[in-house]
């Protein structure tokens, strides 16, 4: 497992300072933020829709894979609304039409064929990915109008640090179980340890942005002392999206969302833990920053 998991990690991050220095660049050339971040980010969101349709129709609901990866991506849309409107332009008031429009799209779909077997429970369905893997995640496009990209990566490794102490802590010296009935593979030894781990992380990251030749692009929006408990606050929002995953997997009797990734498992697996911390990370960084 970990020989696939460490190589597979190490090409992610790759892909992500790719990702982070490409919207800088459009930036810098066009005064756009954000961009390469949303284009990276609807493809992920969208196999992430369709693993998660295939736990939807493990447990009796009917949804078109179709619908739900279309779910994902119109989520994603209204909240790169929102955050246009926090840019500056009022749009606000686009998305509760927005979500209306999708959720008529969605009675539509489920009741095509003149069924209204299943119709609840498949518009549910659409709804609920509509809003974890679309809405929710695109917070982070709402960060990304007032910080840089590496700021963005930066919180993403401060959630992964998390997922990688615990995963070693545990390994090392866990004992406890944390929630034996929905992951038991986690410890309170392992969240402790995550919870250090991001902590120092997050602290290490604001040292070095502020002693980073003034650099706009290195600079993080938090001091190091304060940053300590953005990590751990991150660490512990991130351990509880993990979970939730877990339910929903758990729920289906799926161990993986999928085998897409080896050694991660499905691209629900590694985004589980980011898509909570996104709307957390805005808030904290006003909070603290």
């Amino acid at each position: 497992m970990l020989k696939h998991r460490l190589p597979t990690g190490a090409a992610l991050i790759a892909l992500a300072i790719l990702i982070a220095w490409l919207d800088q660049w459009i930036e810098s050339k066009w005064s756009i933020r954000g961009l390469a971040l949303a284009v990276a980010a609807a493809p992920l969101l969208t196999l992430a829709a369709l693993e998660l349709s295939t736990m939807l129709r493990a447990v009796g609901t009917r949804i078109p894979r179709g619908l739900a990866g279309a779910s994902a991506l119109a989520g994603f849309l209204t909240g790169a609304v929102s955050a246009m409107s926090s840019a500056g332009a009022d749009t606000r008031f686009l998305i509760t039409p927005l979500l209306a429009l999708w959720l008529i799209v969605t009675l539509v779909c489920v009741s095509w064929h003149r069924r209204t077997e299943g119709a609840l429970l498949g518009a549910a369905g659409a709804v609920l990915i509509f809003a974890y893997l679309g809405l929710i995640p695109a917070y982070f496009l709402v960060l990304r109008q007032h910080t840089t990209a590496w700021t963005l990566m930066s919180i993403i490794l401060i959630v992964k640090s998390c997922d990688m102490g615990a995963y070693f802590t545990g390994r090392a010296i866990g004992r406890r179980k944390l929630i034996p009935w929905l992951s038991p593979g986690k410890t309170w030894e392992g969240l402790i340890g995550g919870v250090v781990v991001s902590a120092g992380v997050a602290a290490l990251i604001s040292w070095i942005g502020r002693s980073g030749g003034g650099s706009e692009w290195l600079a993080f929006p938090v001091s190091p002392i304060p940053a300590l408990a953005l990590g751990a606050a991150l660490a512990l929002i991130g351990q509880f999206g993990d979970l939730a995953a877990s339910l929903f997997k758990r729920d289906s009797g799926l161990k993986d969302a999928s085998a897409t990734l080896p050694g991660l498992g499905g691209v629900l697996d590694v985004i589980d833990s980011l898509i909570f911390a996104a709307p957390a990370a805005h808030w904290l960084i006003v909070a603290l920053g």
